[in-house]
Parts: C-alpha cells; sequence; structure tokens
C-alpha cells in the first residue's frame, strides 16, 4: 500500500472514531472479515497492527499470546470450540466442529488480518493462540459456554 493512501485512510478513519466514539476497535475490519467466502481484502499486507498502535483496531498483547501458545502446544482445544471463539470475536462462523469450507475462509481472513505471515486457512497453536488472546482482551465479558475453562487459564 502506497503511504499517501495509508495516511489518508488513517486520517479518515481516526475522523470517523473521534465523531462516533461508540465504535469498539473491534468493529474496525476488512471486506475479508466480513465476507470471508467471497473477499480476502486488504489482504495479508494491510498493516493493521500499525493502525492499531495509531489508535484506529484491535490487536493481541503479545504476552497473553505466548501463555495460550504454551498451554495449545500442550493440547489445542477442539475445533468446534475454536469455531465459538471466531464466532464470539466477531467473525461468522456456524458451529460444526468439522474443518469446512466456511471453516477454512474464516481462519484464512482471520490470519491475514492478526497473522499475515502464514494464511493459509489452517488453524495451528499460533492460531488459537492469537485468537484467545483477542477473546481474552475484547470479549472476554462475554465468553460463550464451553469457552470460559481455556479462557481461566494457569496465569
Amino acid at each position: 500500500y502506497p503511504e499517501e493512501q495509508l495516511e489518508l485512510l488513517i486520517e479518515l478513519v481516526s475522523q470517523i472514531m473521534r465523531r462516533y466514539p461508540e465504535i469498539d476497535a473491534v468493529d474496525v475490519v476488512g471486506h475479508g472479515d466480513i465476507a470471508s467466502d467471497r473477499r480476502v481484502d486488504p489482504g495479508p499486507l494491510f498493516p493493521w497492527k500499525r493502525l492499531y498502535e495509531l489508535g484506529i483496531g484491535a490487536w493481541y498483547d503479545e504476552e497473553t499470546v505466548a501463555e495460550y501458545r504454551h498451554r495449545f502446544g500442550l493440547a489445542m482445544p477442539p475445533l468446534a470450540q475454536l469455531q465459538r471463539a471466531l464466532k464470539t470475536y466477531g467473525y461468522r462462523i456456524a458451529e460444526t466442529g468439522e474443518y469446512d469450507v466456511q471453516t477454512r475462509f474464516v481462519v484464512r481472513a482471520f490470519q491475514m488480518h492478526f497473522r499475515p505471515s502464514s494464511h493459509s486457512g489452517q488453524f495451528d497453536t499460533e492460531t488459537a493462540a492469537i485468537l484467545f488472546a483477542l477473546v481474552d482482551k475484547y470479549r472476554a465479558e462475554t465468553p460463550p459456554t464451553g469457552l470460559a475453562p481455556v479462557l481461566e487459564s494457569e496465569r
């Protein structure tokens, strides 16, 4: 993305967020986050972390990711629980317990946003750790049934 385009975008979104303070950080998303089955933009090269550092959007805390990475290195949550966490965070996904097409598209969209270095659409320890760190940070007040035991890790 050209720097001039990013600067214009940052200014525009900053103005919108000042005008509408009820917009939550997790509400700043890309097309791919909303329509993961048919859109991939803005794609893995979009600087989401940079925007977060400027007060736009959401990002995870590295320390929390490290805690979940350690925990999930021992045992990954079941796929249905991972799907539930994606839904809790805000992605449109049905909890099927199966690695189906919708899951692959949603995981890929999540990875392009929060883990752009690897966006295969496959769940792995790092993706799961980032997801649960985000749920912890932004959605922990209302964890869905069955998610709470993972969120209440040994800290």
